[in-house]
């Protein structure tokens, strides 16, 4: 550690900032590798943006009072701190990718990479985010968010800060800046990229308020030329909100929230508090802490791949050891010190003048970009491996064309949910025999189906994403609600095309449980929160109404649900694992959602005459366990989604055990 020493001597350094440094970047690896047990690091971002709030506005108000403050030289410390590590880690990771990823893991990782590249990985993520979409953990280059909302600040902050330094009034435009994205943030966010948690938790107009605070601190630093003298009395306090926002926050609650207040304000307070307390001198000055904080970036830059890269092959983040994520964290903490002392920091202090440098680390930056680009634009470079990806249902040639001759009579459906969940019609409406209703588990089955039938019967589907296949009853509503608001019309747009259509004897209600059990909404009688009650009542009334219609109803009790990803089964250049590619059944069973939804159609089947149960375990189970591959093909290619093959497969299973050919 003798390399930390030049940094204590430094004038104006603080090395209490990098211990708290420090804690932010620990809180978000332990966050990272153990959500369920270090959930409280969520807030380890909103530090890190309060610190880099305080300092960047501390070295911009010191030029400025100086009388020398330029915006080529901001820009250029700007590129020589923030590029070196991180192109690469780009290259690295898209290095990396070619030899472990399949082709859709690796096209995801070129967007990503092309996204952080040019500093917009949070609005290519609230873009991305959907029902189909893969998992954060999944995501190698998902944490680049933040570096895209910092940078995204720092482009308009200092013409701000300029402005207001001018007119003297930096404080007040500072405060307001912060009031405002506190206040109405949120609101703003919601109109601009939508009403939801995503949109919420990677928007710059929320977290600006992270980094006005720790530029207030700098300001009022400034202005009374020092920090307070007495700096315990703000420390402590500012310890104790750590402490509290510790033991309250998790990752379960809605992030950022009012709760953000308790972790910005203890760092606000500690960096108040000045250099020489004890409680910083003690906690946040000694030598380990400070170690860890002058690598934090490079840290935070390392932890996050390694761990994903770890989810991806094994198969989901819960199926990586303790041992084994622990190792990779120590890992990062290797990488990182070599990173910054061997590139990181040698590029900064020798080329600091250097606008040649600035301009070819923004060159290479531009490359990764462009490498991404092109990763993505070629589909993963699928080329690489033994055999092509798994097709889903809706990929399937005769599919799109059947979505392409529905868009013309259903052209509500695009607008009110995503893509992929588009109604698909082997004929006009008027010409169908079988109607097949429900969500995205509704929509898988249609290829299937429609390959069996051999035109013998005519289909349509209708899928509405995370919706219930039932009238006047909204689901999964909590989530990615700009496109989930007005599934339950487009439903009762498919009943009423269903019951108008004597020709349709058949109606195939099918649905993933986990969109209702816990999120059921009447939107005529939006008050009640009976989430249970409200789907009985709906599934009642339209099984009612099919009955009079003289429909014959079949209810599909879903498919299993796998416990890992699937796609760590698909071949890839260099194969790390032997994953067997089956689950116990006993564990697919005891699902609460599936066993809630099970019983509530099993009760409706006993009501109606007209209702009969397929149970989609039965093509995919035996006694004892539930499989992802069979004939070497595979089944799922998400854990819930089923590919082509397993749509065939569920397909046979439907039309042999009920016979559906004969209706």
């Amino acid at each position: 550690m003798k390399f930390i020493e030049s940094f204590f001597q430094s004038r104006d350094y603080r090395p209490d900032v990098d211990g708290l440094r420090a804690f932010a970047v620990l809180a978000v690896m332990l966050f990272h590798a153990w959500p369920g047990q270090f959930g409280f690091g969520i807030f380890g971002v909103d530090v890190f943006f309060v610190i880099s709030g305080y300092l960047i506005t501390k070295i911009i108000l010191k030029d400025i009072a100086r009388g020398d403050f330029s915006l080529k030289k901001f820009y250029q410390r700007r590129i020589l701190r923030i590029l070196p590590p991180l192109v690469f880690i780009l290259f690295a990771c898209l290095a990396a990718g070619f030899f472990l990823l399949t082709a859709g893991e690796y096209a995801r990782l070129g967007a990503n990479a092309r996204a952080g590249a040019f500093f917009g990985g949070n609005f290519f993520l609230m873009a991305e985010a959907g029902y189909f979409d893969v998992a954060s953990s999944l995501k190698p280059l998902l944490h680049l968010w933040s570096l895209g909302i910092e940078e995204q600040f720092y482009i308009v902050y200092p013409f701000l800060l300029l402005l207001a330094a001018r007119y003297s009034t930096t404080l007040f435009v500072i405060a307001l800046l912060g009031g405002l994205s506190l206040l109405a943030g949120p609101q703003i966010s919601a109109r601009l990229f939508g009403d939801d948690g995503v949109a919420r938790y990677y928007s710059p107009l929320v977290r600006a308020f992270d980094l006005c605070a720790g530029a207030l601190v700098a300001i009022c630093a400034q202005n009374r030329r020092g920090y307070p003298k007495n700096g315990a009395l703000f420390a402590f306090p500012g310890l104790m909100l750590l402490v509290v926002s510790c033991l309250v926050i998790d990752s379960s609650k809605p992030w950022p929230s009012w709760l953000t207040l308790l972790p910005v304000g203890g760092i606000a307070l500690l960096i108040w508090a000045g250099p020489l307390n004890s409680i910083n001198r003690l906690l946040f000055a000694n030598r380990p802490a400070v170690f860890v904080g002058l690598i934090s970036y490079e840290l935070y830059l390392w932890h996050w791949p390694l761990l994903s890269f770890a989810n991806i092959l094994a198969g989901g983040q819960e199926h990586v050891a303790g041992l084994a994520k622990a190792a990779l964290l120590f890992a990062a903490i290797a990488l990182a010190f070599l990173l910054f002392y061997y590139f990181g920091l040698p590029i900064r202090r020798k080329y600091r003048e250097s606008k040649i440098m600035s301009l070819a680390l923004l060159a290479v930056l531009a490359a990764a970009g462009l490498c991404g680009h092109f990763v993505l634009k070629a589909d993963g470079l699928p080329a690489r491996l033994e055999r092509p990806a798994a097709l889903k249902g809706w990929e399937a040639p005769i599919v799109r064309a059947d979505m392409a001759r529905a868009a013309q009579y259903f052209p509500k459906w695009r607008e009110y949910t995503d893509g992929a969940n588009q109604p698909a019609l082997e004929d006009s409406p008027g010409e169908l025999d079988i109607a097949l209703l429900g969500d995205s588990h509704a929509q898988q089955l249609y290829a299937g189906l429609r390959e069996a039938l051999e035109g013998e019967k005519k289909i349509g589907v209708f899928p509405v994403s995370g919706q219930a296949p039932f009238m006047d009853v909204a689901t999964m509503t909590e989530n990615f609600g700009n496109y989930r608001k007005n599934g339950w019309r487009l439903m009762n747009e498919a009943y009423r095309t269903v019951l108008d259509n004597p020709n349709i004897k058949t109606v195939i209600l099918a649905h993933n449980p986990d969109c209702s059990m816990n999120d059921a909404l009447d939107p005529h009688n939006p008050a009640d929160r009976d989430g249970r009650a409200i789907m009985e009542r709906a599934m009642r009334e339209s099984l009612a109404a099919l009955q009079k219609a003289g429909k014959n109803v079949i209810l599909v009790l879903d498919n299993p649900a796998l416990d890992f990803d699937p796609a760590s089964l698909e071949p890839r250049p260099i194969s790390l694992l032997d994953r067997a590619g089956k689950m116990e059944r006993e564990k697919a069973e005891a699902s609460p959602a599936r066993l809630w939804y099970n019983a509530l159609c099993e009760k409706m089947a006993a009501e109606f005459a007209n209702v009969r149960l397929a149970d989609l375990f039965e093509a995919f189970c035996d006694e004892k366990s539930c499989v992802a591959y069979k004939d070497g093909q595979p089944l799922y290619w998400d854990r819930g989604h089923l590919t082509l093959e397993g749509s065939r497969l569920a397909a046979r299973y439907l039309l042999g055990k009920l016979g559906m050919e004969r209706m």
